[in-house]
This record gives structure tokens, sequence and C-alpha cells, in this order.
């Protein structure tokens, strides 16, 4: 099948997703990507790796590598790499440095493994790779961490609409917070898009709520904002500030918010959102988790165990 792709000479997307513990060699990663590059139409590529059962040595992401270098990077504008779990450092800043190349790339989807190998030695090479990659207008990217190059990174991308980012098993730190704030302000002149979500059972420093706030405040282009919370510790008086600060966002046309598992919100904070809500004139789709949070009532008496609002106006 490999070499009857490079035959396909009009092909423009190819997304490589496995069935779960399917099989594959290493080699033939290669070859599929050789194989790919021959397609001078070719600008959407999606590997999700994260299923297969990879067959080479733990720490080797040579394959990948070598793949990645063979593609023609300038054709490409839509890259999504889900990656292994077997990931490190070593792994990441060859990845990075093989997307440098890609200075075309309008939409990079990265989704970094669990992985207690990989640190902010790896996150620092892929924040150097972020900053070459200046046509990017959508990012997403699931990882572990946030650190001061990451944040630099972050503010050079001036054209970017779209930003998604997804903690994985992590607390983060007041320091960690402020980076993301203000890194994120600072794309206030591009952003429309705004999805973060936390890690479950994160617990949030006491800053948190208050640092996205005075960021929202700066994001007054957004139409599109998720903000995924899922922690024990956050307090009603937190969740009604940071609905006050959205209200100003007049543009806002969807907007999703989870508190998964939080005790501190109750029914008067949920009034609060209501609140929000009626008072954003383009608002037409809702979604509100409360799943876990004992505190919500229904009519019925029974503490809430899922989805209160799933709307559309």
């Amino acid at each position: 099948m490999i070499p009857a792709l490079s035959k396909l000479t009009s092909l423009t997307k190819i997304h490589l997703v496995p069935r779960e513990n399917s099989l594959i060699q290493a080699e033939n990663i290669v070859k599929l990507l050789k194989a790919l590059s021959a397609i001078k139409t070719l600008t959407d590529i999606a590997l999700r790796l994260t299923p297969f059962r990879i067959v080479f040595d733990n720490t080797s992401i040579e394959p990948l590598t070598e793949g990645l270098e063979e593609l023609n990077a300038s054709s490409i504008r839509k890259l999504t790499l889900n990656l292994y779990k077997n990931f490190t450092d070593e792994g990441l800043g060859k990845i990075s440095q093989a997307l440098r190349k890609f200075t075309s790339l309008e939409i990079l989807r990265l989704d970094l493994p669990q992985s207690k190998e990989i640190t902010d030695e790896g996150l620092a090479q892929l924040s150097f790779a972020l900053n070459k990659l200046i046509s990017l207008t959508s990012l997403s990217l699931a990882f572990s961490g946030f650190t001061q190059k990451f944040g630099l990174a972050l503010k050079s991308l001036q054209n970017l609409v779209y930003l998604k980012l997804r903690f994985q098993n992590t607390s983060p730190s007041p320091n960690q917070i402020q980076l993301l704030s203000s890194s994120v302000a600072a794309l206030k002149t591009s952003l429309k898009f705004l999805e973060i979500h936390f890690a479950e059972q994160s617990f949030f420093p006491n800053s948190l709520i208050k640092s996205l706030s005075e960021t929202l405040k700066e994001l007054i282009l957004l139409k599109h904002l998720s903000l995924n919370f899922p922690s024990p510790n956050l307090t009603p008086r937190e969740v009604e500030a940071l609905s006050i600060t959205i209200q100003g966002l007049s543009n806002l046309s969807s907007l999703s918010l989870g508190f998964e598992n939080s005790k501190g919100i109750d029914e008067k904070t949920v009034d609060a959102l209501s609140e929000t809500f009626r008072n954003l004139p383009s608002l037409y789709s809702i979604g509100l988790n409360l799943l876990r949070c004992d505190k919500v009532h229904p009519e019925g008496g029974v503490p809430f165990k899922g989805y209160l609002l799933s709307y559309v106006k």
C-alpha cells in the first residue's frame, strides 16, 4: 500500500488513525512519510501514534524524525502529531528540530504523552521551534508544564487566532499561572478562539482565577471561550468573579465552562453564571459542566451529576 501512495498525485489530506493496539514497524513510518514527500499537493497530515505498539527501541525516535524530514515542508499547512508514550527530552528535541522547517505551517496540533522523561529542557526545544512557525494561526497543545521560554514563544505568534492548551497530570504553580496569563494576553490583537483545560483533580493557587480574569479583559476579540477547572478547591467567590469578567466579552458567541469535582460551587454560583449567559448579547452556544458538584441541587433535591446546561439558542 505504501508505494502506491506516491502515485496519488492529487492527494491533499492523509490521517493515519490506527485501531487500538495496532502493530507497526518503525521503518514503515519512514517509508510512509517518504512516499508522501512525493505528493506536492499534500497540505494536511495527521499521525496519531498513541494507540500504536511501535516496534523499536524505547527511547529512539529516529524513524519519526527521519520521516518528517522527508516531507515537502513548504506545502504542509496542517500537521497533527499524537506522540507515543515512551517519549523523552531527546525525542522531543529531535521532533522540534524537524518542525522548524515547516515555516508555511498554519495549523499545528501536538499531543505530548504524560511522561516524566519530558522536562523543561525538552519544552525549551519545542519553544524554539514554535518561534520559527511565523505563519501559525492555530495551535493546539497537550502537555504537562508551562515554562518561561514557552511563554515567550507563544507571545511571538502574533497571527494566532485559535489557541488550545490542555495540561496533563499537573497542578500549575503560581509562577506558571502568571506566565500563562501574560503570554495569552499578548495575543489580544489576533486571538478569537481560546480553550484552556486543566487536568482532573488539579489544585489551583489562589491567583489562578484572578490572573485569568485579568487576561480575559484584554481579549476583546474573543468569539469562543472554553475553560475547564476540574478542581475541588475553587470557591464560589472565585467563580462569581470569573463570571463578571466574562460578561465584558461582548463578542462571545460560544461559551463552555467546566467545574467538575468542585466542592465550592453551589446554587448561588449557578445563578451568577446564568446571569452571565443572559448578559452576553451574541451568545448562542452554552455548555456548563457541573459533574460531581455536590452542592448543586436541581428541583428534585438530588445533587446534580452531569451537564446542567448544554444549549444552543
